[in-house]
């Protein structure tokens, strides 16, 4: 798994940064969310701070950590904080999409770089012999859906330290009530992953496509004398056309895939916002301050939940490409070119004659 990482130029230090630039913004984020609790409770208690410190223990803390810092609680100190946090937690996340977009950038090009050079390394008996079109085909198409899926991927990893986050400021609100929003969300997730068996099946076919595509063109086009004189024309156009066909109905299919998620996803989630809101009021008994900050993290939760799936969906559906890349990248080593005969060069015995 090292050595692929390493392959795609993915370094600890790239990962490590990566990895603090969203847990950084994560970290504000739900800090961020959190510090709407207390500018609820405040205006829903009449701004009384003294009552507030009476029956919350975090408030006694907020009232300690405001007086350490000279600043007095009011609405719009309360205010100021939770939305600054905010404001940082935007700095941030365009800080790691900026870095995620570059590295993605960064493993399309390590492929390419890669690849070509392990081409330029077999000998020449073996690169003869396989198809010009396959080779195009994985270092364009292929190559191209190994970043989007890598780009995916980091969005995968993102989004989850985000809804990790957010569950447990939800959890901190109401356990009992988190549990029934994520066994009810969970429904939502079990019909997506039935797509998901079919997406990497799917991956594979769209590669398949692809490589037959690229090499029919390419050897029809080194030909192209050859078609002419012989008066092939129509029948070469025509298994072209076919062949452009499997692509077409591969790459629809996989679209067609990724769409029924979201056609099922939207209405999922609203019907699980309306049950939500209804058990919270009627059997867990949630003030209006927790009610308000839970739906709000739920607002917020939901798209993040939506683009959760839908980027392990666009991941899955890259597997198949990254399968191509390595494989090639193992073939062409196997057939790497020495640099050196089994026949030892001792000296010229008498001289070299022209």
């Amino acid at each position: 798994m090292w050595r692929q990482m390493r392959f795609f130029g993915l370094t600890v230090g790239r990962i490590i940064l990566f990895w603090l630039l969203s847990a950084t913004a994560t970290l504000f984020d739900g800090f961020g969310m959190a510090m709407f609790l207390p500018v609820l409770e405040f205006v829903e208690k009449a701004m009384d701070v003294t009552a507030l410190a009476s029956q919350s223990p975090m408030w006694d803390k907020l009232i300690r950590v405001f007086n350490w810092v000279g600043v007095k609680i009011s609405l719009l100190s309360l205010l100021t904080v939770a939305v600054g946090t905010v404001l940082c937690r935007v700095v941030l996340i365009y800080a790691r999409q900026i870095y995620s977009a570059w590295l993605s950038q960064q493993v399309l090009h390590t492929v390419r770089s890669k690849l070509m050079t392990a081409y330029l390394n077999m000998n020449y008996g073996t690169f003869a012999r396989h198809p010009n079109g396959a080779v195009i085909n994985i270092l364009t198409t292929e190559a191209q859906r190994v970043g989007g899926g890598f780009s995916s991927l980091l969005s995968l990893i993102s989004n989850t330290v985000v809804v990790l986050c957010f569950l447990l400021v939800l959890m901190w609100l109401s356990i009992l009530m988190t549990l029934f929003a994520a066994l009810f969300l969970s429904l939502a997730g079990v019909i997506v992953l039935y797509y998901m068996r079919h997406t990497r099946k799917c991956s594979n076919l769209v590669h398949a496509a692809n490589d037959t595509f690229s090499r029919m063109v390419l050897e029809r086009l080194g030909a192209f004398r050859l078609v002419k004189l012989t008066g092939t024309v129509h029948r070469e156009s025509e298994k072209i056309s076919l062949a452009s066909g499997s692509v077409r109905d591969t790459n629809y299919w996989m679209t067609k895939l990724q769409s029924r998620v979201d056609l099922l996803l939207e209405p999922l989630v609203l019907l699980a916002g309306g049950v939500i809101l209804y058990f919270a009021v009627s059997q867990f008994g949630m003030t209006l301050s927790q009610l308000g900050l839970f739906m709000l993290i739920l607002l917020r939760l939901m798209p993040l939940s939506k683009e959760l799936l839908r980027s392990r969906q666009a991941w899955v559906g890259s597997l198949g490409s990254f399968d191509a890349v390595l494989r090639d990248l193992d073939w062409t080593r196997a057939h790497h070119e020495g640099r050196g005969g089994r026949m030892r060069f001792e000296a010229v015995r008498e001289n070299i004659h022209l």
